[in-house]
C-alpha cells in the first residue's frame, strides 16, 4: 500500500482589507443584521441577550479601519436591543468602565482620554514626548 503525503502552504503575510475586499465592512454589515433584527422584535432581543450577545456588542463600540461605521453599528444593535426591554437594560448597567483605549488619532492632535475616579473620561493634553510615543503620566 503506498502513502501519498500532500503539502500546504500557508502565506504567513495577510493582504490588507481593501474597499473591494469581500471582508472589508463585514462585522459593520453583520452587525446592522442584528440591529435590524431586533427592532421591535422581542423575540430577538431576548435571544440575544440569552445568548450572552450583549458584551459581543459592546466590544465592537470601537473605531477599526477595515470595518467603517463599526461604532455606529453596534451602537444602534444596542439601542434596538434596549428599545422597551428592561432586562437588556439592566445588563448594560451593569457593566462598568474598566480602562480606556489607546488612541492614536488622539495622540496625533495632542490629547489622551483618562479615565478618572469617578469613572467618567477626560480628554488631556499630551505632554511633548507623549506625542513621540513616550507617555508621561
Amino acid at each position: 500500500s503506498s502513502s501519498s503525503s500532500s503539502s500546504y502552504s500557508v502565506s504567513a503575510s495577510v493582504p490588507a482589507l481593501t474597499p473591494e475586499s469581500y471582508a472589508y465592512g463585514l462585522q459593520t454589515n453583520l452587525l446592522k443584521t442584528i440591529a435590524n433584527l431586533c427592532d421591535g422584535n422581542r423575540l430577538a432581543q431576548d435571544l440575544i441577550l440569552e445568548l450572552g450577545g450583549i458584551p459581543l456588542v459592546l466590544n465592537h463600540c470601537r473605531l477599526d479601519d477595515d470595518n467603517p461605521y463599526m461604532r455606529e453599528a453596534a451602537l444602534f444593535v444596542i439601542r434596538n436591543l434596549t428599545e422597551n426591554n428592561l432586562e437588556c437594560q439592566r445588563t448594560i448597567a451593569q457593566y462598568e468602565v474598566q480602562d480606556v483605549a489607546a488612541n492614536p488619532e488622539l495622540s496625533d492632535i495632542g490629547v489622551r482620554a483618562r479615565l478618572q475616579d469617578d469613572k467618567h473620561v477626560r480628554l488631556e493634553p499630551l505632554q511633548r514626548s507623549s506625542r513621540d510615543g513616550h507617555d508621561q503620566t
